[in-house]
């Protein structure tokens, strides 16, 4: 019953990944979130379906050992960085930034 649990949680996640991952190359970007629906203060939520498929990732692997599936979450986890411009970071960038293109490229490095 967990592992359902838990699959039921890793579509829910992903499916809201992708629609936020729309919503960001979409000209008129929609996805608007309350206060209180924040991660963290200092978290942009251009970050979120970043870290999201990060983490679905890593639930791929060390959760159903579904080596594909991981492969396919990390490129969409790096593409989506890219998209969002992470990986031509300057001096200036934030530490969440940072961090999500760090998480997003770790497996490339």
């Amino acid at each position: 019953m967990r592992r359902a649990y838990a699959r039921l949680y890793a579509q829910a996640a992903l499916s809201i990944a992708e629609k936020e991952i729309d919503d960001l190359v979409s000209p008129n970007n929609l996805t608007s979130y309350a206060e209180d629906d924040r991660l963290h203060n200092e978290l942009p939520f251009q970050l979120y379906p970043v870290l999201a498929l990060v983490a679905l990732s890593i639930y791929e692997y060390c959760q159903c050992g579904n080596v594909s599936r991981m492969r396919t979450r990390a490129n969409q986890a790096i593409t989506t960085a890219m998209d969002l411009g992470l990986h031509r970071l300057d001096t200036n960038a934030s530490e969440a930034h940072r961090r999500a293109w760090w998480s997003a490229s770790y497996k490339y490095q």
